[in-house]
């Protein structure tokens, strides 16, 4: 992608589109969501043993959602309906699929627009990206600070995740459009596709 001058990138980087596509790619919901369970976890930075146990536990399960949830991505059948699914090199996968009599569907898999819903190698360095950007702010939060490395530096826990965020949320504006999955916003053109299902 090329910009012939600062206003076109000034205008991209300000687009509806980008700012979406960002924070759809972003593990935002799963950041937020360790965050509520963090001070139930770490007994609010206060860690024994099992504190340890129970806050690296959540951590692996929480980076796994957030890796996870950049496979899946999401479609408006011919009926109307929304369907979400987890994506494969055939297309996008749902068990509620089968013999759902809908079309470009074999078994449990829509196979239509394989070209957008087919596994790609961005699908995996999006996923790799978010998990880093999760690691990275809630590794440096306070109460896991407080629970594992009580002696980290103060500008370390205030400046790595800042410059964490911008790097990764830079890379993703210019990634390919994000996709749909669960937890992402819903695009506008599938909100009008719900809304009007004679126009799919």
């Amino acid at each position: 992608m090329q910009f012939r001058s600062w206003g076109e990138l000034h205008s991209f980087m300000t687009t509806p589109d980008m700012l979406s596509n960002v924070m759809n790619l972003l593990p935002t919901g799963t950041y937020l969501m360790f965050q509520i369970l963090a001070p139930l976890t770490t007994n609010d930075g206060l860690c024994g043993g099992t504190e340890k146990v129970l806050t690296s536990f959540t951590l692996c399960i929480f980076a796994c959602f957030c890796a996870l949830l950049s496979f899946t991505d999401s479609y408006v059948a011919e009926d109307g309906r929304l369907y979400y699914g987890v994506v494969t090199t055939k297309g996008l996968w749902n068990p509620a699929l089968e013999n759902s009599g809908l079309a470009d569907v074999i078994g449990s898999t829509y196979v239509g627009g394989r070209s957008k819903y087919g596994l790609k190698r961005q699908d995996f360095i999006n996923a790799a990206l978010a998990v880093g950007v999760f690691m990275a702010l809630t590794l440096l939060s306070d109460n896991v600070t407080q629970c594992f490395y009580k002696s980290v530096s103060p500008n370390l826990k205030k400046t790595v995740p800042i410059l964490v965020a911008l790097v990764t949320g830079f890379v993703f504006a210019f990634s390919p459009p994000a996709r749909n999955g669960i937890g992402f916003a819903i695009s506008t053109t599938q909100i009008s596709l719900v809304s009007n299902p004679m126009n799919v």
